[in-house]
């Protein structure tokens, strides 16, 4: 208990003093931050795998034999990363309702650092912990990763610059887009093994590729 006490107390300490160096930069860095955190945005995220699941809807109405395989890689490779993403997203609000905690902003123009515990209070101030940008940019980015094989350094150094936005933006501290990553990360592990097991019973593969 005592560990995890100094651990927190900690981690409080350097959230505060974070918040404060950013809050230098001034407000024309913290609004580029808030652009450059837009492809983790639910809708931009949402909007980007529609448009993907629309064209596969068509793809595999072509006559070409080669297309249609293609089409139907994309689609199943679309709704893992889908799925993923809203488990996230889940996994966030839940996070949200039983440890509430103010935004930077908050602590800024107050000085206070106000977390409830099952305070069930989601959004606006209390929107802070944990930060649903970085869940989902963490785990749209294991997900394709799992799914490609391809890439893995550019889709996690781009999940790195929204965690890192996201603090600039004055939007969360910096414990909460680490736990946001975490969450992320074990979105897409969770989707991976339940995808697995799922295809495993119909199919006997064992490939989310």
């Amino acid at each position: 208990m005592l560990i995890a006490a100094a651990a927190s107390t900690l981690a409080h300490l350097a959230d505060h003093q974070l918040v404060y160096a950013v809050a230098e930069l001034g407000p024309t860095m913290e609004w580029l931050a808030g652009v450059a955190s837009l492809p983790a945005d639910g809708l931009v995220l949402t909007a980007a795998l529609g448009v993907v699941t629309m064209w596969t809807w068509y793809a595999v109405r072509t006559p070409d034999a080669a297309e249609r395989t293609r089409a139907a890689l994309v689609f199943r490779r679309t709704l893992f990363v889908a799925v993923a993403v809203m488990l996230a997203e889940a996994l966030e609000e839940l996070a949200s309702l039983i440890l509430s905690r103010q935004r930077p902003s908050v602590f800024l123009a107050t000085g206070e650092d106000a977390i409830h515990r099952f305070g069930f209070r989601i959004g606006g101030k209390w929107g802070s912990f944990p930060s649903g940008h970085v869940a989902r940019a963490f785990a749209a980015a294991s997900a394709l990763w799992m799914v490609s094989g391809r890439w893995r350094g550019g889709l996690f150094l781009l999940a790195l610059a929204v965690a890192v936005a996201r603090v600039v933006s004055l939007s969360h501290f910096g414990s909460d887009v680490v736990a946001g990553a975490f969450l992320g990360l074990a979105a897409a592990s969770l989707t991976a093994a339940g995808w697995t097991f799922i295809v495993s019973l119909r199919h006997g593969d064992r490939d989310v590729r």
